[in-house]
């Protein structure tokens, strides 16, 4: 994968928040029903800063359990805004009007074995009060979750996300985003698009005429690739939009796992032009190679 950098040149939109723009829960195994779980939070430098610690509720109403896993920041907070090298972002005082920060925390879970219904919760107030596609965002949480089930693979790592959820994208310009997602066993994953949550099992509340399927206003809808994950769609108003991604985990046709991801998708007026790749080797069609498992490639666009 070739990581291709936009500069963006935009006229001001505001990106005050309270606190949250995205998050997501993953997990590695470390030896048999022993994880450590991965809570990744993604906040605008605009708003409150993150404490130093965080909690992850987790249960299972089979195994009759219910607690929680102190989390702990694993190091500062990281500038993850997407702009040029020329500028310095809002969260060290720069002039850029955007500032985005990751929070990395995790914590170690060990589990009774037996159980198919683990399931892991986080949750904070508030949303980022410029979303312009819910009702009254500033008073609505975000809350992310993820499953396992330790009956059929008691070591089993979810998922993880490789790609930041902090798109800056252009209006009328078409998107196409991918979360880089792999899996460290090589399970099967389906990608789904989602309501997104505010506690446990309640969704946000959708402004009329968007939803799950429909988180922002585009030229021709969104649409998402169920063995890829990737999100494809033009946007055509400038806005600021929530969209949540379910990954789901099959092994042998079982599925044994399942975690969401939160994502905050800012449509802003650009002045530059998209940037134009050639195919495979300068080709002009061909834009897809086949290889075989360990095999090398080598190409250039």
């Amino acid at each position: 994968v070739v990581p291709i950098f936009l500069c963006l040149l935009a006229v001001p939109i505001q990106l005050k928040a309270t606190h949250t723009m995205g998050a997501d829960i993953t997990y590695v195994c470390v030896g048999p029903n022993q994880y450590q779980v991965v809570l990744t939070v993604f906040r605008d430098c605009a708003g409150i800063v993150f404490n130093s610690s965080q909690s992850v509720e987790y249960n299972s109403p089979t195994c009759g359990v219910s607690a929680s896993i102190p989390m702990t920041l694993t190091s500062t907070a990281t500038d993850v805004t997407p702009i040029c090298p020329t500028e310095t972002s809002a969260c060290t005082g720069g002039s850029s009007q955007f500032g985005i920060q990751q929070y990395t925390y995790t914590g170690t879970l060990v589990l009774p074995s037996g159980c198919d219904d683990w399931e892991l919760n986080w949750g904070n107030c508030c949303r980022n009060v410029a979303i312009t596609s819910l009702d009254n965002p500033g008073n609505q949480g975000t809350h992310v979750q993820a499953y396992l089930d330790n009956t059929t693979a008691s070591c089993n790592s979810s998922p993880i996300f490789n790609n930041l959820p902090t798109p800056l994208l252009c209006i009328n310009q078409p998107v196409v985003y991918n979360h880089g997602v792999t899996d460290p066993d090589g399970d099967e994953l389906r990608f789904y698009l989602v309501d997104c949550l505010q506690d446990p099992g309640v969704p946000v509340n959708y402004l009329p005429g968007f939803s799950a399927t429909n988180p922002l206003t585009t030229a021709g809808g969104v649409t998402i690739d169920s063995l890829t994950g990737e999100i494809t769609f033009t946007p055509n108003q400038i806005e600021i939009a929530v969209l949540c991604v379910q990954v789901d985990e099959y092994r042998g046709g079982v599925k044994i796992g399942e975690t969401t991801r939160d994502m905050q998708f800012s449509i802003i007026n650009c002045t530059n032009s998209p940037p134009v790749a050639s195919g495979i080797d300068g080709d002009t069609v061909e834009y897809a190679l086949n290889a075989c498992v360990g095999g090398e490639i080598c190409f250039e666009i």
